[in-house]
């Protein structure tokens, strides 16, 4: 009698059937991270000063890629908290 072991194809065909059924659940977890939605606010500042960060700059070669992206994380916040959310409250004073 012949013992059965499952061979690599039929290992992921089962993977495939498993992460199918839970990607739904993966991605909407993933878009609904509390991370993510914070990060989500600040789309205009990292888009002002990512050219500061990334742009072809000799320290860049210097500096680890983390460094650069928390400098310009920091920056995007600082932004945000200090530039746009005060402008966003004064346009309600001026609704008509």
């Amino acid at each position: 009698m012949k013992k059965y072991t499952p061979s690599l194809t039929n290992t992921l065909i089962g993977f495939i059937v498993v992460i199918s059924i839970n990607i739904q659940n993966l991605w909407d977890w993933f878009l609904n991270f509390p991370l993510n939605n914070y990060i989500g606010k600040l789309p205009y500042g990292l888009y002002l000063w990512q050219q500061f960060f990334t742009a072809d700059r000799p320290y860049l070669h210097i500096l680890p890629v983390l460094l650069v992206l928390s400098t310009l994380l920091l920056c995007a916040l600082m932004s945000y908290y200090f530039i746009e959310r005060p402008f966003m409250k004064l346009k309600t004073k001026f609704e008509v």
